[in-house]
């Protein structure tokens, strides 16, 4: 994303209200992005966004997910992760494989995250997204001795919260917001938005914010350009808190929601996102745009959101190619307890659809266990019977 940010555009900064892209939809895009990252073949660590999209979209195979996995587990055992956000950017992407990166072929990820001190050098940027891997799986954190400060998801929630400015939103720097921030701050921030009234009420500031600063002609500008990561950012957490950014009328301006806006920056002969209109395709701005809209389309069939991934059945846990035993394929089809919006949020959304909470978990495995522990009972007492 474009860090940092000067005075934002105000909605008025762009005159231009014509659509771009208008005969080409989100499917389409998706399905063209898909089979061009498919040709290219590039299931090799540092392409975690890729993987992790097209594992949202249910359109990566067996052996491209081995080609990745192997490759990870390659470079973990001769190399170091020097930052957090690349460890949580690893957790992201295996998690969405179904693998468990508490225990990645011996390695436990989350681990790192637990050192405080290791996240906060990195500052903001790295709490936002140490939370949002822990919540893929809801990942415990672990307890280690060995380091000054112990992270917990509490600590890494009052990080984000401590963050947020006067004006709604948030920013990699300075006292100015920054809708790619923003963004960001509410994506991990939205599993919470529903249970703690803290976050519920930054949550409504900061998209009451979004929707009000947003350009003329849907789209977000920061350094005073209007880009796709601006826009693929704000998308995404709207979809996180349950919000239809192209039905919703506080995101859409002169007939110009902020999906025709991100739509705007795509090129159909290079199938990816320049970052300025009419601009050269490049992975940073088609890494999130794919994303956004992977995040939309699962928002539309209302299924878990981009980063919720208890979706993942039973059975794809178990034939995951790092093996778990049964203890922690059943903790991880918990079913969790946090509704993905605020129902303020989500009541004043002027869209169509349901904004309900999504169901986040699979419970079959859970009763499966209860049916057969009451029968174990049901055998034991009639043995007893009969002894008796």
């Amino acid at each position: 994303s474009s860090e940092g940010s000067d005075q934002v555009s105000s909605p008025e900064a762009s005159s231009d209200t014509s659509k771009v892209n208008e005969d080409i939809s989100v499917d389409e895009i998706l399905d063209q992005m898909s089979a061009a990252i498919i040709s290219k073949g590039s299931f090799a660590i540092g392409n975690e966004w890729e993987i992790m999209t097209l594992a949202r979209l249910d359109r990566i195979n067996a052996e491209q997910k081995k080609l990745y996995t192997e490759s990870v587990r390659s470079y973990l055992a001769e190399n170091k992760i020097n930052t957090a956000t690349d460890c949580s950017r690893l957790i992201i992407a295996l998690t969405a494989l179904g693998e468990d990166a508490s225990d990645f072929y011996g390695t436990d990820l989350t681990a790192m995250l637990a050192d405080h001190d290791f996240i906060s050098a990195q500052g903001l940027n790295a709490s936002v997204y140490a939370l949002i891997a822990l919540d893929t799986a809801n990942y415990d954190v672990p307890v280690r001795s060995d380091i000054k400060t112990q992270t917990t998801k509490e600590m890494l929630i009052s990080d984000i919260l401590s963050a947020q400015l006067q004006d709604g939103g948030w920013t990699f720097f300075g006292d100015v917001y920054d809708p790619d921030m923003t963004g960001m701050a509410l994506t991990a921030l939205a599993p919470y938005a529903a249970t703690d009234d803290r976050v519920s009420k930054a949550a409504e500031k900061a998209v009451t914010l979004l929707g009000n600063v947003q350009s003329s002609n849907g789209t977000y500008s920061s350094f005073g350009a209007e880009n796709a990561e601006s826009c693929a950012q704000v998308l995404t957490a709207l979809c996180s808190l349950g919000i239809d950014a192209d039905k919703d009328e506080r995101f859409t301006k002169n007939g110009n929601s902020l999906v025709d806006a991100l739509k705007s920056f795509y090129n159909k002969n290079e199938k990816g996102f320049s970052h300025v209109i009419e601009g050269d395709v490049n992975t940073y701005s088609s890494d999130q745009a794919y994303y956004a809209l992977c995040a939309y389309k699962r928002l539309s069939l209302k299924k878990t959101t981009l980063y919720d991934m208890s979706d993942l059945k039973p059975s794809e846990q178990e034939s995951s190619l790092n093996s778990t035993d049964d203890s922690s394929i059943e903790s991880r089809t918990e079913e969790k307890s946090s509704d993905s919006s605020t129902e303020s949020i989500a009541q004043n959304s002027g869209s169509e659809k349901d904004n309900a909470s999504y169901s986040t978990g699979d419970n079959t495995l859970l009763w499966a266990f209860a049916v057969m522990l009451m029968l174990s009972a049901v055998i034991v007492i009639a043995a007893s019977k009969r002894k008796e």
